[in-house]
Parts: structure tokens; C-alpha cells; sequence
């Protein structure tokens, strides 16, 4: 190790420094030293990549201009040349060996030497080399006192730590004494190495230098497969000691196997009482930018790389996904957690035909867009394979094969080697057994339903367990009891006219779509009003709950023609009639969420365009007051011109097949109150009318998706919209037409209200 013996201060004339040999230059903040020989790349390294603080310099040299005599003196006037220039220098690096080291031969320390002699602040290492390394310099070693110091003119070294620039975690992070006798602690750039006491296994420590410097995370690297078992409870503990702050932020990197396992990892976080956030393998890559992660054997070889780079375990519960890789070949970033198909060369839509790959725990969950993976996302880690299972039910339109193919082929060799498809209990048979027979052709492992991956950690309820309702008793309407008769807001040539103006609903008087439920006076009060008898009502209906029974015949009034159709209902809602039937409103609300859900695209027409052509314009959030219909394909009227097409991505609406005769077309039904965002506008050209392209957006979601998912979107309904222009379009009935003619998010006032309104 170098002790820079030959240096002494020594008074010299700005800019009169004696000629070292040695050649000096500058680029940016830092300062290189070669020998004239070398070419100026040769000290170059990764000191490009350092984060710099405000007002600092680092000074480096080749390893043979460290050799030269005159090595100190070039240093020196690398110093004062930095401070010489138009920036205000107020600290000086030395990724120097040993700049901090006592000399042998007299105990100076040529950092403190410096910073006496020139004034400047001086930071250097003790130890024999500074690396540079994914943006920091990293000085560290097993051994105490090692790492980086500072130096200031008439004080006491002063030491900061083991990387420079420091991290904002570099304080967090335990002392390496701080762990029991059963594991030891080794700084590394990352953060920390975690061993076993007793392990002997040579070239570990330098492997888990190699884990990439998260800028917002301390890394703890446990163990290796060479040192025997860690034990999780001795990991908690050494946590347990550990600051709050340190413990919110750290991640863990497992080594192998076990350290992987979702059974371990969840066994810490029980021990511990505390989220942890683990990575699913060894990390590779630069950090914070693009990383991957790589399961070890039990030899310590890389085997496969999982799609969920980091999980977080929490205490009794299911692991949830933090951050992912990027995505397959041929695949594009849909949202933070999500995968969509790239679209064909040239342009056009992706055969994907509206399916994502969402990361979860297990693997990769291949669903409908907007669809929510249910079980799946409990699924549990499994470092030894890759679960891909695909969620769909009956009211998918698409089929999933094409996308799980194109997504099974862009898997890499070593994934498809270990892979198991499932598919959901939801999957219908059909497709089931496509999937079942996909899995032979590529050698994996089949599994239907989710059991088979059973989270670990999560709580359930207990099998078979009931919840008790106790309703109100229901009286059949006197003979002679007048039914209240719901008044609906003119929406027609009433309010038509040079006096009429379409402006977007008021979203702060519409609540209905997060209503928690219906209860039970509701019910009984619903059955008094409409004359619904739940015991008469089982002759039409089914169901052996009293309470479906009513919410279904609150369907079906909403689904007929009478005075208290959905027409009339919907009239009330959009004009804020004070007098609308909450208990009709909550009973229909509570019958459509026992019918199932219509993922997909849905269509209804507008018949008078009258203000439309400027009323919807891309990445409005619009609220629907009323119930809205739409038909499951599209209506034979729907393109007529002098009226307007809407064309919808549904999330939640719910079909009514199971309410409707058998003989009606297919129509689904959107609760009260949902947002929609518009995606886009065409405008009316030739015989073509104006189409509007709304997406349905999450119940509660205060932030529309992004500018990605609205364009996948957008690319879909108007793909879906060409097939439908070359389909058989369907026939509504009178009354399903006439429910269906609304301008969505958009409500008639007068101009004088409006007027007012914004006074």
C-alpha cells in the first residue's frame, strides 16, 4: 500500500509548481493524472458516472503515475488548478490509495496535508483502492476504521463513511458490529453482506459487490449457497436492532434458493412484525434504471430470470409486486405493473386483442384490460418455476390463445423450461382445454383453478362460514294504495330550442356508484312501493334469497317499458329530481352487481346530435348521473348520420341475460354514477356520424390512466368498431333503444341556468 512518504509541504508561487513529468487534466469535476505516455482514456473509468455534490473535485491517477516520484506534487497542482477555476471549489476528493493511511515512516497523513497546506476540504479513503462503481466510490472492507474521511485545516479526521458520493441511506445503514454472534456484516457498495459467522466461502463478499447501488435503497445481500442455511429469525433480529427509517427503506437480496423462497421471506416479515421488500433473486444491471434479477441454485448458478424484480411481504398477508422487469421480446410497458403486445410492424392493432400480462407474485397473470386478476395476485414466489395463468370468464369476447402463445414464444428458454400454465376456475371449458393442450406442446406443467398455489400467508375466511342478514318483513300493498309515480325532467323538445345548452353533469351530486349496499328497510320499503311480493316473485324468479329476489325485480323494472322503466328513471337521476325513489335507486344498484360483470366493448346511439359535435373532447372525465344501457354489439341504427355513435370500454357493467328474455339482444347496464374518460372524437364526414370513444373508469379512481393505456385503448374500440361496421348489426327493441339514447356525462340545462350557475 502506497504511504505518500515523499510529501512535504512546501511554499510555492501560484502557478510556479516545478514540473512533475506528469501530465494534468480536467474534465467537468474531475481532475486525471497519467503519465504522458498513456492515453487520456487510460484514467477514465467509471468516474464519468459520479453523482457530484455541488462545488466538489475528484482527483485520480493511472497506476503508473501513482509509481512516479512526483506523484504528490501533480496532486497538489490538480488541487490548485481546481481551485483556481471559475467554480468555487469547497471540497477535494482523492480516489487515491491510502490517502487517508498514516505514513510508515513519520504517521503523516498526506489528505490533512493537504487540507492544512491549501485550506480546501479534503475527503480520501484509508484503504488501498477507491472503485468506481455504478456512480459512487465505494472504500470499505471487513476491517473497522476503513472507509472514507474528511479533512478540514486545524480539525480532527472525521469519517463519513464507506461510499462517496454518499447515498441518502449511507446514514441509516447498522454498524457492522451490530450483528449476533450467529451472522456477520460486510459493507459493500449496495449496502451491507449479510453471513453466516462461521462461513469461510472464498470470492463471496466480492460477488455481492458486484449488486448494482440503488440511489433510494440499502441493499442487504444474504448469505451465499456455499454457507449453510440463513436463519430468518437472525435476520429479524438484526432488523429488530436496526432504525425504523433503515427498515422502511431496505431491500433484500436473496443469494439462493431459500433466501428466494416466499415461505422464507414471509416467515421474516411475521418474525420481524414489518412490511420487507425482497428482491426474487440475485440483482444484475445499473441500479435504479434497468435491473434484473436471477434465481441461484443451489450451487449458486443462474438459472432464470423472474418478472417480479421485487415483492413486498407483509406480516399475515399475500406478497404484492414493487417493481418489475422489463418486459418480454415483443412486448411493450402498458402501466407500472402490466405488459401489452407490441403493435405489428407498419403499424396497426396487436394481435393481443385486448390482453395484458400483469407481473404477480407467481409469474404472470394473462387478463382482459381492466380486469382484475383475483386470486392470481396471491399466487406465492416460486423460485423453481413460472406460473403464467390466464383469467378470463364467459363474457370475454376474445379468445386468450393467440396473446398466450405470442407470449409464451417471447418468454426466454430458461423461463418456458420451468413454466406451469394455469387456468382460473372462471375459464370456460372450451377454452380450458385449448390452454390444457397449449401446455403439452411446450412441455410445461398444466394446473386448473388457483388451489394449487395457495398464498402463503394470507387470511381467509373460515370454510363454509355465512353471513346472516335479517330483513324486515314485507307487506303486500293495500288494495287501494296509491303508487308513487316518478315525475322525470323533461329531456326532450321541452328544454329544445336556442334556450338549451348540453353541459357536463355535476359530479359532487352523484354518489351512487360507491354506494356500499342496500339494506333491508330499503328493500322492504322497494317491495311496498312497486308491489312486489317476494314470495309471489319466485315463480319468476329462481333464486332462493328473498333479497335477490327483490334487487331482480328491480332489474326487471328497470328493464320494462312501464311508468317506472329505466327511461323514466334515468330522466329523474340526470335532472336532479329530488323526488327519485332512493330505495328503487338502491335495490337496482344491488340487483345489477348480482349479475356479472361485461369486460369489453359496448355501444349505444344518440339520436339528436344537437351540441354534441363540441361537447366531448379528448381526456374529459365525465360523470353519468343515470343508470346507463348499451347494447353488447353494434345497433343497426348506430351509424346513421344526423345522430352520434358511442363506442365503450366496459369494466364493470353488468349483462342482464339472466333478467331478459332469451330472444331480446344482449344489453348491459352501467351503475349510476360512473366516470368515463373520452379517448377520442370523430367528427361526422359524409354519410358517417360523429363517434365518440369513451373508457369506463375504476369506481373511486381519482387520476384517469395514463397516456399509454388510453391509446391501447383507443387503438381497441376502434378496431372493435371496424368489425362491428362489417358485422350484422343487431336490432333493439323499441324500449332498449330508447334507454340507450343518452349523451353520456353530458345533461340539457338552459342557458340562463348556466348563466347563473357561473356568476
Amino acid at each position: 500500500m502506497r504511504t505518500w512518504k515523499s510529501y512535504r509541504p512546501t511554499k510555492f508561487r501560484k502557478g510556479q509548481l516545478p514540473d512533475t513529468g506528469l501530465v494534468v487534466g480536467r474534465r467537468e469535476s474531475i481532475s486525471r493524472i497519467r503519465c504522458p505516455e498513456e492515453p487520456e482514456e487510460a484514467v477514465h473509468g467509471g468516474y464519468d458516472a459520479l453523482v457530484m455534490y455541488p462545488g466538489a473535485v475528484v482527483v485520480t491517477a493511472t497506476e503508473a503515475a501513482l509509481s512516479a516520484p512526483a506523484i504528490a506534487l501533480a496532486v497538489r497542482q490538480a488541487v490548485e488548478a481546481a481551485m483556481d477555476g471559475e467554480s468555487a471549489v469547497r471540497h477535494v476528493c482523492l480516489a487515491l490509495p491510502a490517502a487517508a493511511a498514516p505514513s510508515a515512516a513519520d504517521g503523516q497523513i498526506f489528505a490533512q496535508q493537504l487540507a492544512d497546506e491549501l485550506g480546501v476540504e479534503v475527503v480520501a479513503t484509508t484503504t488501498g483502492i477507491a472503485t468506481a462503481l455504478h456512480g459512487t466510490l465505494f472504500s470499505g472492507s471487513d476491517q473497522p476504521g476503513c472507509g472514507w474521511y474528511r479533512f478540514q485545516r486545524g480539525r480532527a479526521a472525521e469519517w463519513i463513511g464507506h461510499r462517496y458520493p454518499a447515498p441518502g441511506w449511507e446514514q441509516l445503514l447498522p454498524r457492522t458490529d451490530a450483528a449476533s454472534g450467529e451472522l456477520s456484516l460486510v459493507p459493500i457498495p449496495a449496502g451491507l453482506a449479510v453471513r453466516r459467522s462461521d462461513a469461510s466461502m472464498p470470492g463471496a463478499v466480492e460477488e455481492a459487490r458486484r449488486v448494482p447501488v440503488h440511489p433510494g435503497r440499502p441493499r442487504l445481500v444474504l448469505g451465499h449457497p456455499a454457507d449453510g442455511e440463513l436463519s430468518p429469525l437472525a435476520v429479524a433480529e438484526l432488523l429488530r436492532k436496526a432504525s425504523p427509517q433503515f427498515r422502511e427503506r431496505v431491500q433484500l437480496v436473496p443469494t439462493d434458493l431459500q433466501t428466494s423462497s416466499a415461505r422464507w421471506n414471509q416467515r421474516l416479515a411475521d418474525q420481524l412484525g414489518h412490511p420487507v421488500v425482497a428482491s426474487t433473486g440475485m440483482i444484475s444491471g445499473d441500479g435504479a434504471e434497468v435491473a434484473i434479477t436471477t434465481v441461484r441454485d443451489v450451487s449458486g448458478e443462474p438459472t432464470w430470470e423472474p418478472p417480479a424484480l421485487a415483492l413486498r411481504y407483509s406480516p399475515g398477508g399475500p406478497a404484492e409486486v414493487v417493481e418489475v422487469a422489463p418486459p418480454p421480446r415483443g412486448w411493450l410497458v402498458f402501466d407500472a405493473s402490466q405488459y401489452r403486445q407490441a403493435p405489428p410492424p407498419g403499424g396497426g392493432v396487436a394481435a393481443s386483442g385486448g390482453w395484458l400480462a400483469r407481473v404477480v407474485p407467481s409469474g404472470l397473470a394473462l387478463l382482459p384490460i381492466g380486469h382484475d386478476p383475483g386470486e392470481v395476485g396471491s399466487m406465492p414466489f416460486e423460485p423453481n418455476r413460472l406460473t403464467v395463468a390466464v383469467v378470463c370468464t364467459e363474457e370475454c369476447e376474445v379468445s386468450p390463445l393467440p396473446a398466450l402463445r405470442a407470449l409464451l414464444d417471447a418468454l426466454p428458454l430458461s423461463s418456458r423450461q420451468r413454466l406451469r400454465l394455469v387456468a382460473v376456475d372462471s375459464v370456460p371449458p372450451e377454452p380450458a382445454e385449448e390452454i390444457r393442450e397449449l401446455a403439452d406442446a411446450y412441455g410445461a406443467q398444466f394446473d386448473r383453478g388457483t388451489s394449487a398455489g395457495t398464498s402463503i400467508g394470507s387470511r381467509t375466511e373460515a370454510p363454509g362460514e355465512q353471513r346472516t342478514v335479517v330483513m324486515a318483513p314485507v307487506s303486500p300493498p293495500a288494495a287501494a294504495e296509491p303508487k308513487t309515480r316518478i315525475l322525470p325532467v323533461p329531456s326532450g323538445p321541452a328544454l329544445r330550442g336556442p334556450d338549451a345548452v348540453l353541459v357536463p353533469a355535476q359530479k359532487d351530486a352523484v354518489t351512487l356508484a360507491g354506494d356500499p349496499g342496500c339494506s333491508a328497510a330499503e328493500r322492504s320499503e322497494f317491495a311496498r312501493w312497486s308491489g312486489v311480493c317476494p314470495d309471489a316473485a319466485a315463480s319468476v324468479d329462481t333464486t332462493t334469497d328473498a333479497d335477490s329476489r327483490i334487487d331482480h325485480a328491480a332489474v326487471r323494472l328497470y328493464l320494462g317499458s312501464g311508468e317506472w322503466s329505466g327511461t323514466a328513471l334515468n330522466s329523474a337521476l340526470r335532472g336532479s329530481d329530488p323526488d327519485v325513489p332512493r330505495h328503487y335507486v338502491a335495490c337496482l344498484t344491488a340487483g345489477l352487481r348480482r349479475l356479472p360483470s361485461h369486460c369489453g366493448v359496448v355501444f349505444l346511439r344518440v339520436t339528436d346530435r344537437i351540441g354534441l359535435d363540441s361537447a366531448y373532447s379528448a381526456g374529459d372525465v365525465l360523470t353519468e348521473p343515470g343508470f346507463l344501457s348499451a347494447m353488447g354489439a353494434r345497433p343497426g341504427n348506430a351509424g346513421e348520420a344526423g345522430g352520434a355513435e358511442v363506442v365503450i370500454w366496459s369494466r364493470t357493467a353488468r349483462r342482464t341475460t339472466a333478467v331478459n328474455p332469451p330472444d331480446l339482444p344482449e344489453e348491459v347496464v352501467f351503475p349510476a354514477g360512473s366516470r368515463f374518460k373520452v379517448l377520442g372524437v370523430d367528427l361526422a364526414t359524409g354519410g358517417n356520424a360523429l363517434v365518440v370513444f369513451l373508457a369506463e373508469l375504476p369506481t373511486g379512481s381519482e387520476l384517469p390512466a395514463g397516456p399509454e393505456s388510453d391509446r391501447v385503448l383507443l387503438d381497441e374500440l376502434r378496431a372493435a368498431l371496424r368489425r362491428g361496421r362489417g358485422e350484422s348489426p343487431v336490432e333493439p327493441t323499441e324500449a332498449q333503444a330508447e334507454r340507450c339514447d343518452v349523451p353520456v356525462g353530458l345533461v340539457l340545462r338552459r342557458r340562463s341556468e348556466v348563466a347563473q350557475a357561473r356568476r
